[in-house]
């Protein structure tokens, strides 16, 4: 499951890490709900 939703991310490190590029309203709230469900995931594996 980490996985998959990791995934999700890579693209965002290499499309817009150098100037240019942008990311449109749905592509970062894409990503922001990919790295909610990462810390959700994360939390609960150190709380067990």
């Amino acid at each position: 499951m980490i996985y998959d939703l990791l995934r999700r991310l890579e693209p965002y490190a290499v499309n817009f890490r150098y100037p240019g590029e942008e990311a449109t309203k749905r592509e970062a709230q894409l990503a922001i709900k990919a790295i909610q469900e990462i810390r959700s995931f994360l939390r609960a594996k150190l709380l067990t």
